[in-house]
């Protein structure tokens, strides 16, 4: 059993937030949401963190609440961020899931996983859903910058 880090793809390792006001209010736009996912930026320093998982020749789980469909455009979205294939396991929304309540999803996935990986933490900005599963979870919070300042 190979030791692993679950890193949630939405929020931890792709800047969102651009995305975020298509969950807001009552209806929430998941087919949009999902499909502005080609625009996310890179957060750098999980991507640093990825690759010293790797290093440490663990898995990384890239956990995310997109839909199977959506599998090609994510992969490419990688790839084009250098994150490389052989460096993590893609964890996607089984098709068969059909709820889109994150501990639900959360819960499929990592059942599917648990036989083969012995998951060390996880990487989200919703931390109950793993802490539910038994899981240490490092919560990812936004940092809010001042007009005109970068990183």
């Amino acid at each position: 059993m190979k030791n692993a880090v679950i890193i949630n793809l939405d929020e931890a390792l792709a800047n969102s937030n651009h995305r975020k006001k298509l969950l807001e209010g009552r209806l929430k736009d998941w087919s949009q949401y999902f499909e502005n996912a080609q625009r996310d930026t890179i957060n750098p320093w999980c991507r640093a963190l990825l690759y010293s998982v790797n290093s440490n020749n663990m898995a990384v789980l890239l956990f995310t609440c997109r839909p199977e469909t959506y599998k090609d455009s994510t992969i490419k979205w990688l790839q084009n961020n250098k994150i490389h294939p052989f460096s993590y396991k893609l964890c996607m929304k089984p098709k068969e899931c059909l709820s889109f309540q994150l501990g639900d999803v959360k819960k499929d996935v990592y059942n599917s996983l648990k036989e083969d990986f012995k998951v060390m933490f996880a990487v989200d900005s919703e931390t109950k859903s793993w802490t539910d599963l038994g899981l240490v979870s490092l919560k990812v919070e936004e940092i809010e910058k001042p007009a005109g300042k970068t990183a």
